[in-house]
């Protein structure tokens, strides 16, 4: 998206996402800084987004309870969304993740805390890939394999090209006796 137009402030939200989660701190912060440079010039859906995560990497550097304190803001700044955009998908998705015990919420770690937020994106978009990957992982956490078998297949049938989309399907399997 950036190579078309590098104003779009949600690519660099995304980017700050990725780079965080392969670990380059400074690229990751780079790209949240970016997207608030641009937050007058975008949505209010967007805006609410960009300082959402803006409360969320303030929780992934703070430690203790002032971590828990701003993990918590995180979610009620996507409540928040949530309540004035009920459908936008992506801001589900994001509030699943926002479910996990950690501020970084990546979707693997999801419980039974995610799986409602997951499945309203599902009703949302039906097709969010992102939605049958992370409900994958909360039932097969909680020991609900064919519900994850199913959320599996359908992510690996989205994510023909992607493998770890296949891998995942795989991976579940062997969990209902499907070698």
């Amino acid at each position: 998206a950036l190579s078309l137009d590098e104003d779009v402030a949600l690519a660099h939200v995304g980017l700050y996402v990725v780079y965080w989660n392969l670990g380059m701190r400074d690229v990751s912060k780079r790209h949240l800084d970016f997207a608030v440079e641009m937050r007058e010039a975008v949505s209010d859906r967007e805006r609410m987004y960009i300082d959402a995560r803006v409360i969320q990497h303030e929780a992934l550097m703070a430690a203790g309870e002032t971590r828990v304190s701003l993990r918590d803001d995180y979610r009620s700044a996507l409540a928040r969304a949530l309540i004035k955009y009920p459908g936008d998908a992506e801001l589900w998705v994001a509030r699943g993740q926002a479910a996990e015990r950690a501020p970084s919420g990546i979707g693997q770690r999801g419980s039974i805390n995610g799986v409602a937020w997951y499945e309203s994106a599902l009703v949302r978009d039906p097709n969010h890939i992102g939605a049958h990957h992370y409900l994958l992982h909360c039932y097969e956490n909680i020991r609900q394999y064919d519900l994850a078998v199913l959320h599996a297949e359908e992510y690996g049938d989205r994510a023909t090209a992607a493998p770890h989309g296949q891998h995942m399907v795989g991976h579940v399997l062997p969990r209902v006796n499907r070698w």
